[in-house]
């Protein structure tokens, strides 16, 4: 089959007169469905991840934040985890697919075609999600490089402090992993997103919830050591004293972990607006 630029070209070919595109392709055993809507004057695409999709799932074509697209500031690319196509008693995958196709590199090219297609740059390209989606966005934006922004909400920046029951199945059946592996894989970047990250200088917009107490212990504050982040301000708005590539957005909700609220949408578009 031809490779997945090749496609992508194609599709923006075939629909040149259309504003929403939707993508169909087949990675090895794995599935990429994908949805674009295109809007006009806009410099910026947003790349929307999806978080776990919830134990029950009867399928794995979810596109979170869906209906949100037109709070967007920039056009929206939603992507849907091809791991959970074949692994379907998995709720959550990180876009890691598995020892056999790495998902990853495929989407880095998937995302970058949509990009020469739509005449904008990597440094364009703004990589959005919350919790396992947080992850993947942290990931994706490491891999792209290139100024490319992840907008991570309460996110995992390790895989392996995820609890463990969503954790074990996943590495036991993607990966083959048992908890022997669990030590060398913490350490390994394609599991600990800040391994990643200190490598490549990632730009990154954190937005964490302070009642998300699991992951403001196990994943922000780890992340903040590694990267030497000092004098941080606990605010939901830009610090522009803060000439580094993290800018944190702290926030207090009820929800805890849940998706980021919807009415904070304007203030985190303003904010993505400073960083891109």
């Amino acid at each position: 089959m031809y490779n997945i630029k090749t496609y992508v070209d194609s599709k923006f070919l075939i629909d040149s007169d259309k504003r929403e595109i939707s993508f169909k392709y087949d990675i090895n055993d794995m599935h990429l469905s994908s949805y674009l809507y295109i809007k006009n004057n806009t410099n910026k695409l947003f790349v929307v991840l999806n978080g776990a999709l919830g134990n029950n799932r009867t399928t794995a074509l979810t596109y979170q934040r869906y209906s949100w697209h037109p709070l967007f500031s920039g056009s929206v690319l939603y992507i849907a985890d091809p791991t959970l196509f074949k692994y379907d008693l998995l709720s959550l995958g990180w876009y890691m697919g598995d020892k056999y196709t790495p998902i990853y590199p495929y989407l880095v090219d998937f995302i970058l075609a949509v990009c020469e297609n739509l005449k904008l740059q990597p440094s364009n390209v703004i990589l959005y999600g919350s919790s396992g989606g947080g992850f993947s966005a942290l990931q994706l934006a490491s891999y792209i490089g290139n100024k490319a922004l992840a907008v991570a909400i309460n996110p995992q920046t390790n895989i392996i402090e995820y609890p463990y029951n969503h954790r074990d199945n996943f590495l036991a059946q993607c990966f083959s992993a048992s908890k022997n592996d669990y030590e060398m894989l913490s350490s390994n970047r394609h599991f600990n997103a800040i391994e990643n990250i200190k490598m490549n200088n990632t730009k990154i917009l954190y937005i964490q919830n302070d009642l998300d107490t699991f992951h403001v212990k196990h994943h922000f504050y780890p992340l903040i050591e590694a990267m030497d982040i000092q004098h941080w301000k606990k605010t939901f708005t830009i610090d522009e004293e803060n000439k580094s590539n993290i800018q944190i957005l702290w926030y207090s909700h009820e929800s805890g972990h849940a998706a980021e609220p919807k009415e904070s949408l304007p203030e985190i578009m303003t904010a993505i607006d400073y960083m891109v």
